[in-house]
């Protein structure tokens, strides 16, 4: 009888063994659903935030490009202005002055 007794708290305490380490399974496999959830969540927070960047780095870019542009054509006005060319525009435009040998037609 003893050694029924001794097989049973056996089988007993096997279960019990195999009860904790199915918890234990469970709460492992638990914790790695929750990582792999919240690494997800994370990914797709990332990917909207890289998107957002993209965006920004093309308007910026296009602002780059714009100031340069407009940079480029100050140059070409800054050259034209200290040119003779401009001196006479200016005198002729608003001064009303001419070369000797110009003809100068009046509207009537």
């Amino acid at each position: 009888m003893s050694q029924v007794r001794g097989h049973k708290s056996r089988d007993t305490r096997s279960r019990k063994r195999r009860h904790r380490n199915s918890r234990s399974v469970f709460l492992i496999s638990m914790i790695v659903v929750c990582f792999a959830i919240a690494l997800g969540v994370f990914k797709f927070s990332l990917k909207k935030q890289e998107q957002a960047y993209v965006r920004k780095e093309q308007q910026l870019q296009e602002q780059i490009d714009s100031e340069k542009a407009r940079a480029k054509e100050l140059d070409e006005l800054e050259d034209y202005m200290a040119s003779d060319r401009y001196i006479e525009d200016v005198a002729r435009e608003k001064l009303g002055m001419a070369y000797p040998n110009d003809l100068l037609l009046k509207a009537r």
